[in-house]
């Protein structure tokens, strides 16, 4: 039965790209859309009422778009202004400016197709293995949080760029191609690179001092990727954004800024704000094949939030999935296996102590699997410093006491419920 709230998925005969149009959104949605990711999720009254202008509070950071060297525009920037000593116009000048340097020097340092020239980043490193390279501190503490997590994410990353052409695919050719689900030549050859991926004897990251940092790649693993057109053994994958929001961040912090939120379009958020003002964020939840607006989480102070979901709610989306004419979404979680997957619709955590990176490190341990367990994904988060928020059915569980999940969806015979 077709409801008529919520974001309705209609496969095409063949694949169809999801996008969101008016038709198939609630103006309900549309609302929280915009609350989200144009404006992130803080002091959205002030960020609107002051947005464009030059004024105290919080207005959004606008970057020119077409700057392709920039990872700006997967981002959402927001500041309060005026909490500090001097003129607002000098203040705003100054926060865009370094928000410009962060977006590109980010960009081009996670950027695993390019080099440049002063810079070593994901290509350089991809470019030179089994060779000893300095990197930056920035990227060396991210290559650390890998190895100090156990996560073997970053090298299957290596199928990153074959699950973006899987989901560029717009037909059924290409589609047989690349979707390791329908293909076995696909699978097989997925499976393979995640076999050397999951291997350190195969691949490995090995952090020398004085962020010098060698890319151990195995003698059989580089003959295979030679045959098979792999360029890379490394990449943060799906990880990057939560990367680079704390990247940025992390430069705003360095120089004295700290009243900032950065949210990427795929659910990533770094909120650095150092303040007491109560901060908003927006809980979306599929119940069947329906997406809600199912309630918010008020919270206060700084943290790290990550929503992992299998379907999309942004239309940047149409560049992480890919509804099939079964149905199914093909994702770009890369499990142990090298298949997509997704062990629940999504999952919503935050940190106060850890950085966005670390906490969808952590989350990724449960949520890209193939069984879920509630329980066992909420304790075992919890005892890493994460805070969860899940749901079964339209009862919301969240493990934070301190949250107050608000503004609950109740219309159409739909109620959403809290158990805390």
């Amino acid at each position: 039965m077709r409801r008529t709230s919520g974001t309705q998925y209609e496969p095409a005969k063949q694949v169809k790209k999801i996008t969101l149009t008016e038709k198939s959104v609630s103006k309900r949605r549309i609302f929280f859309i915009a609350l989200f990711f144009c404006v992130g999720i803080g002091a959205f009254v002030y960020a609107f009422t002051h947005l464009g202008s030059n004024k105290k509070g919080w207005q959004t950071v606008a970057l020119d778009r077409t700057n392709e060297d920039s990872c700006s525009v997967d981002f959402t920037f927001t500041y309060e202004f005026g909490t500090g000593k001097g003129g607002i116009n000098k203040e705003y000048s100054a926060v865009r400016e370094l928000y410009e340097k962060l977006t590109t020097d980010g960009y081009r340092l996670f950027d695993r197709s390019a080099e440049y020239d002063g810079v070593v980043n994901v290509r350089s490193i991809n470019r030179h293995p089994n060779e000893t390279l300095t990197v930056s501190e920035a990227l060396y503490r991210a290559l650390a949080v890998f190895e100090k997590s156990n996560s073997r994410d970053i090298y299957l990353g290596a199928l990153a760029e074959h699950y973006e052409a899987l989901i560029g695919a717009d037909s059924a050719e290409a589609l047989a191609e690349t979707d390791p689900y329908t293909s076995e030549e696909v699978r097989e050859f997925f499976g393979k690179v995640a076999s050397f991926a999951l291997d350190p004897a195969s691949v490995r990251l090995e952090l020398l001092d004085g962020n010098r940092i060698i890319l151990h790649v195995s003698e059989e693993y580089l003959t295979y990727a030679s045959s098979n057109d792999i360029e890379n053994f490394i990449d943060f994958g799906w990880t990057k954004n939560a990367f680079l929001a704390d990247y940025i961040a992390d430069g705003f912090l360095a120089k004295g800024y700290n009243h900032g939120v950065i949210a990427s379009f795929d659910g990533f958020v770094r909120n650095f704000a150092e303040s007491e003002e109560e901060f908003s964020y927006p809980l979306y939840m599929r119940v069947g094949n329906t997406v809600y607006t199912a309630a918010s989480v008020a919270y206060r102070g700084s943290k790290s939030i990550v929503s992992l979901r299998s379907y999309p709610v942004d239309t940047l989306d149409q560049f992480r999935y890919l509804l099939m004419a079964d149905g199914s979404i093909r994702n770009c979680y890369v499990d142990e296996d090298g298949l997509s997957k997704a062990a629940c619709a999504e999952l919503t955590g935050w940190s106060n102590g850890l950085s966005c990176a670390e906490t969808a490190v952590a989350m990724a341990e449960y949520y890209i699997a193939d069984t879920w367990n509630r329980a066992v994904a909420a304790d075992g988060l919890r005892g890493k410093g994460v805070f969860t928020v899940m749901h079964d059915d339209y009862v919301i569980h969240c493990n934070d006491t301190s949250a107050v999940i608000g503004k609950l969806y109740e219309r159409d015979g739909v109620r959403f419920t809290v158990s805390q």
